[in-house]
């Protein structure tokens, strides 16, 4: 009897922990889980998209919200060991300001780098369409 008690507690402790394993496996994060910033507060916005070599900044609150509220829409599930399926040769950049900090953002595909940690993209999308119009509206 003595001997089941240790055999049968070690068997309950490794159920338990792959039962966590299996419930964070799908965890899909909001965009202000993953960033360095509160969206709330970024001051600055850069912007460099794939089709371009130059880059443009805001500083323009309205201009702020409307890309904070796009990058809300979508969810963001953590890739295991952050190994992407691809990456590609151009991509978009974002890099978010709030204060002293700062993040950034490159969305590619269904794919997003965000702090040097990659996340699949979950419920939508971030379209290069809207990006390459969000960064021709910026003056």
């Amino acid at each position: 009897m003595r001997k089941i008690i240790p055999f049968l507690f070690i068997i309950t402790a490794l159920f338990s922990i792959w039962l966590i394993v299996i419930a964070y496996s799908d965890y899909v994060k909001e965009l202000e889980d993953t960033l360095h910033v509160n969206p709330e507060e970024v001051t600055k916005i850069t912007i460099a998209i794939s089709e371009s070599t130059s880059h443009k900044s805001t500083r323009d609150k309205e201009k702020i919200i409307s890309l904070m509220d796009y990058l809300s829409q979508v969810g963001y599930q953590r890739l295991s060991g952050d190994q992407t399926s691809y990456m590609p040769m151009k991509a978009s950049i974002i890099y978010l300001f709030e204060n002293n900090k700062q993040s950034f953002i490159v969305p590619y595909e269904t794919e997003a780098m965000i702090d040097h940690k990659v996340y699949k993209i979950r419920n939508g999308s971030i379209e290069d369409t809207f990006l390459e119009e969000f960064y021709h509206s910026i003056n």
